[in-house]
């Protein structure tokens, strides 16, 4: 027997009554715990955890309500995904250091760490070309969000269930960013 499927355009409507029946998830908004994040934190909320029978991975929901900045590692990639749906929010920095993690830190402890160095970028949404890029492991970065009027800076992360953070030691440097 031949079932013929006519197919379909990709509409609001359509992916909306595939969400309504449980088949899929747009990735339109945060997690309300995400989006509600209180100041002076970050929140990573599981939109998923694989099953651990095909492998440790999952998709969190990260909101970022902290302005100061704590370089991490983590010893395996992660992916950002920065969809965002329109509305304002206050704007959202990525820290990455330039150097690999032992030469910051001794530069750091040698005090010739130097603002060059690193780099604050100010992450835009919905860019094909911007807006989802993977973070290497090893690579010290961290995630802040500007003061002021606005929603809480939201995007989303896929990675290893179990990926540890390492703090990275700047021997007392403090980072600040400026615009």
């Amino acid at each position: 027997m031949l079932l013929p499927l006519k197919i379909q355009p990709c509409t609001v409507a359509l992916m909306s009554e595939l969400e309504e029946r449980g088949c899929l998830r747009r990735l339109l908004t945060p997690e309300p715990a995400a989006r509600n994040a209180a100041p002076g934190s970050v929140v990573d909320a599981p939109v998923y955890v694989s099953d651990p029978r095909y492998g440790p991975h999952m998709l969190l929901s990260v909101g970022i309500n902290h302005n100061i900045p704590r370089l991490v590692t983590h010893p395996d990639h992660e992916e950002f995904l920065l969809i965002g749906d329109g509305g304002a929010t206050r704007p959202l920095i990525l820290i990455v250091a330039r150097l690999p993690r032992g030469e910051l830190e001794q530069r750091a402890q040698a005090g010739s760490l130097a603002p060059t160095d690193l780099v604050a970028i100010e992450l835009v949404y919905n860019d094909p070309a911007l807006s989802f890029f993977t973070m290497h492991s090893g690579t010290p970065h961290c995630e802040v969000a500007l003061d002021g009027l606005g929603a809480v800076p939201c995007f989303f992360v896929t990675e290893a269930r179990d990926l540890p953070s390492q703090a990275v030691d700047l021997a007392g440097i403090e980072l600040t960013v400026t615009r």
